[in-house]
């Protein structure tokens, strides 16, 4: 398990340090913000793993496996398929139940596995009667995962309150007002998640020199960009080693991860500009790669 976020860290152990982090220019940073808004769109549009924890009630109660995603409303909406017997199926149905929402987001690394990001919300769940899940259904009003998972026999559609959102990723760690976030975030946020493989082999297939060239002039400032975090390192697992991986690549740009033997380090180096598109990403990384290579 490797971490490019900057909670739960594979590498980190008591006592390590982070190194100092020089400082970015103002379109890399405002390249970060927009990244910062467009991960935290994407986990709550259905990316990622969700679960979520009933943490008032005694015993508290967890849900491991949710899809979860947003209304074009802007409603976080959940759904499950607690069988009979289930912890889950004796939540109570016709309040609000307190509950801690968290959704987390692997890297699309087939070869290790990369937690490259987190959100995590206090809110309410709310069960919806059966009829509004209906009506819902009827209206192409819900996601297509937590569509499916309402039409299940034992499905269950539900709504998520909350006014703030955590979010954990390789820049640290970033509270937000969950209404400002979703009306800067109008739209569909992209890469979808039918989108996310196609942008990781579009990154991918640069190939692996070109993605170290990426790092290197980063830290050389030869482009812009930004060396998210540094750790130093003492344990892991020989065969990731000198191995750089794409953490990620979205609208706004690339975040790699470099894994060395003493030290593990993420980088972030933006487009020239927000794609939205996986053709004219295809081209903002080409074009990436060849800033690097100059």
């Amino acid at each position: 398990l490797l971490s490019a976020s900057s909670w739960g860290d594979g590498f980190q152990t008591e006592g390590h340090e982070m190194s100092l982090i020089p400082e970015t220019g103002a379109a890399t940073t405002g390249a970060l913000a927009g990244r910062t808004q467009s991960i935290a769109h994407r986990l709550l549009s259905g990316a990622g793993c969700a679960s979520l924890l009933a943490h008032r009630l005694d015993p508290q109660v967890g849900i491991e496996f949710l899809a979860h995603g947003l209304t074009p409303s802007g409603r976080i909406v959940v759904a499950c398929c607690p069988v009979p017997g289930d912890g889950a199926a004796g939540l109570p149905t016709t309040e609000p139940i307190a509950v801690r929402f968290d959704i987390t987001k692997a890297s699309c690394e087939p070869g290790v596995h990369i937690v490259s990001s987190a959100v995590h919300l206090l809110g309410t769940l709310e069960w919806l009667p059966p009829r509004v899940a209906a009506q819902l259904l009827a209206d192409g009003q819900l996601p297509p995962r937590v569509a499916v998972t309402t039409t299940h026999p034992y499905g269950r559609l539900g709504v998520v309150r909350a006014r703030r959102v955590l979010l954990h990723d390789s820049t640290g760690v970033t509270p937000m007002d969950l209404g400002p976030l979703l009306d800067a975030c109008t739209g569909m946020p992209f890469p979808t998640c039918e989108d996310e493989f196609d942008a990781f082999d579009a990154a991918m297939g640069l190939g692996e020199d070109a993605l170290w060239a990426i790092a290197d002039a980063i830290v050389d400032e030869r482009i812009a960009g930004r060396i998210c975090s540094r750790h130093d390192m003492t344990a892991g697992c020989p065969h990731t080693w000198n191995r750089i991986y794409c953490v990620d690549v979205d609208r706004h740009g690339l975040t790699l991860m470099a894994v060395e033997p003493t030290t593990t380090s993420t980088f972030f180096a933006p487009f020239d500009a927000p794609v939205d598109e996986l053709g004219t990403m295809t081209d903002a990384l080409r074009a990436l790669a060849d800033r690097a290579a100059a």
